[in-house]
Order: C-alpha cells, then sequence, then structure tokens
C-alpha cells in the first residue's frame, strides 16, 4: 500500500511538472540562471549538493556563484544573480528589487554562541562572528565581537587564541569540530529561524515546482536533524562594546 501511494505522488509530480512546462512561452526562462551561494560558509558547503540535485531534478543546468555574504545580497540587487540558495526572512527588508520566496523552509536553522569549555565572562578576549550574515550582524550590535570576512577566518581566528568564542550554527560546528582546539561548547542557543530559497521575480512557476519537490521528497531532512544541540543552563552576559573588524 506504502510502495502505491510513492508512485502516485511521483505521478502527480510528474503530471504537474509537465503541466507547467507546457505554459512557459519560449521567451519565459523557467529556471533561474545564475544562483548565488556564500562563500567560505559550511552550512553552504553542505546544503550545495542537494540543492544542485534539486534544481536538476527540476530539469535545471543553472551556474551556482560563490559570493561573500553581502556581495550576493548586492548583485542579487543589481541583478546580476538570479537566485539565493537560502536566506532568512531578515533579507527582504534589504531586497531593492521584487523577488519570491519558496512556501516551504529549505532549512530550520538552529545557531548558537560558541565558547572555550573553560570561557569566564572576565575574559578580555572579544568573541567572533561573520560579517554578512544578517543574523549575526543584528545579535552583535552593541556587544564586543570582531568581525571576519568568512568562516575558515573566524575558526582559524578561534583556534589561534585571538577570540574566545563566535556565532555559528549547529550544523557548521558539527563538521568542523574535530578541527578546533579546544573543542567548543555551545554555551547558548541565540537563534533559530527558517532559511528560505529565493529568486527574483519572473519565476512563479518554478518556484511552484521547488516547493512541491521540497514537501514530497524532504531533501534536507538529513542536514536539518543535525542542527540542533543542548546548551548550558545559564544565561551569559556578553560585554559591550562597538564590533571591529579583523580583515586576517
Amino acid at each position: 500500500m506504502a510502495k502505491h501511494l510513492t508512485w502516485i505522488k511521483l505521478f502527480a509530480f510528474a503530471l504537474l511538472y509537465i503541466c507547467i512546462w507546457a505554459n512557459v512561452s519560449p521567451a519565459q526562462a523557467f529556471c533561474p540562471e545564475r544562483i548565488g551561494y556564500i562563500e567560505k560558509n559550511v552550512l553552504s558547503k553542505l546544503t550545495l549538493p542537494i540543492i544542485r540535485k534539486v534544481y536538476e531534478d527540476l530539469g535545471c543546468s543553472s551556474k551556482f556563484v560563490a559570493l561573500p555574504g553581502r556581495r550576493a545580497l548586492s548583485s542579487f540587487n543589481q541583478g546580476q544573480i538570479d537566485a539565493e540558495v537560502f536566506r532568512l526572512a531578515l533579507v527582504e527588508k534589504k531586497y531593492q528589487r521584487a523577488f519570491l520566496r519558496s512556501q516551504n523552509p529549505v532549512l530550520q536553522l538552529y545557531s548558537y554562541l560558541w565558547v572555550t569549555p573553560d570561557y569566564q565572562e572576565t575574559d578580555q578576549r572579544p568573541l567572533g562572528y561573520v560579517k554578512g550574515i544578517l543574523w549575526e550582524e543584528n545579535y552583535v550590535k552593541g556587544k564586543r565581537f570582531s568581525a571576519f570576512h568568512n568562516t575558515t577566518n573566524l575558526l582559524k581566528a578561534y583556534n589561534s587564541g585571538k577570540i574566545a568564542g563566535f556565532l555559528a550554527s549547529g550544523t557548521a560546528i558539527r563538521s568542523k569540530k574535530n578541527t578546533l582546539s579546544p573543542p567548543p561548547i555551545p554555551f547558548q542557543q541565540v537563534h533559530n529561524a527558517p532559511l528560505y530559497h529565493y529568486t527574483q521575480e519572473g519565476y512563479d512557476k518554478f518556484i511552484i515546482l521547488f516547493d512541491k519537490y521540497l514537501e514530497q521528497h524532504k531533501p534536507f531532512a538529513e542536514v536539518s536533524e543535525k542542527m540542533r544541540f543542548s546548551t548550558q543552563s545559564k544565561k551569559m552576559q556578553v560585554p559591550s562594546e562597538d564590533s571591529r573588524l579583523i580583515t586576517n
């Protein structure tokens, strides 16, 4: 019976796909051509092979372009890319062009303040975050944080002892924990929000099929399961101070 229902779902999806393609005019592109994703970002690396397959299964041979977080936003606003792999809904206030958002989230983002196991609130070292990630930029306002251009440089600074902790998603640190010394602990969950797929306007038919694909296949389920961690019970007050940018 379960196998029979699976075949019915696959048939329904194929029928919907054929009907939508039949109504796409030759002058209208069904597939977003250039898809931006945040470079040197662990979550991007984990999800990129999955989103590529989703696009391929929908009949798209799109190009995926690695960009720094802020440049990706600028590129979207200038029409240089047609979509972004994932973004928080916070980005919608930053978009300057009409856009479409997937109805279903790609992932649920659970993010934490990670610190050294022996961290004390009297520690004089700053904490770190990645510039261009909107929820992190909102969280650090008025707090003693140093900004980094990407996750790679952030984690190098942690390993060298320049920072006492950092903001990052659970998935990002689970995949990197064996390379971090000392292994950081999730002190507080500081953010929990859905990540959506965004396109420029005009890709309505693509977004419909994209959402149907997520509903039926749940391609990101395994990644989502790895994103949550238990945290310390007490709350930590992050010292107040203007954040600064570390470029190395």
